[in-house]
């Protein structure tokens, strides 16, 4: 995705807010997509997890069973951010809320969010022990 990919979703994003409304789904995936943008092509973590919480404050206002693994995959994309800002206990924390939510739902372990999860997981349990910006409770990660 290049610049003029993200602008278009920008201009698609303000749209459909217009027509749909703020609540919309679709609204949820355009934030996501911006934040993949800005996680991976522009390495601003900041932009990436403030899209991610946006989408997923959009999804928890789906009626209850509508949206479950969406809230899992903008749980997951959430965790990986924080695990590359090494604030690494919200990683876990959203990695394990996640992973319960594919569970609950019975989703292939093969689903790319699980993988990613797991990836993540490992990353963390490899790093040496140190204090992350969220609090500290002084169990393992």
């Amino acid at each position: 995705m290049d610049r003029s990919q993200i602008e278009a979703h920008k201009r698609e994003l303000e749209h459909t807010r217009g027509v749909l409304g703020q609540n919309h789904p679709r609204v949820a995936e355009l934030l996501s997509m911006i934040g993949l943008y800005h996680q991976h092509m522009e390495h601003n973590l900041e932009a990436a997890l403030t899209h991610f919480e946006q989408a997923l404050a959009v999804l928890y206002t789906q009626p209850e069973g509508i949206c479950e693994v969406e809230i899992a995959v903008a749980l997951t994309d959430i965790g990986n951010v924080y695990r590359s800002m090494n604030v690494n206990d919200e990683a876990v924390a959203k990695y394990r809320q996640a992973l319960a939510i594919f569970e609950e739902k019975g989703t292939s372990a093969n689903h790319p969010s699980i993988g990613a999860i797991h990836r993540g997981l490992d990353l963390l349990k490899a790093l040496p022990s140190r204090k992350t910006e969220s609090h500290h409770d002084g169990s393992e990660t």
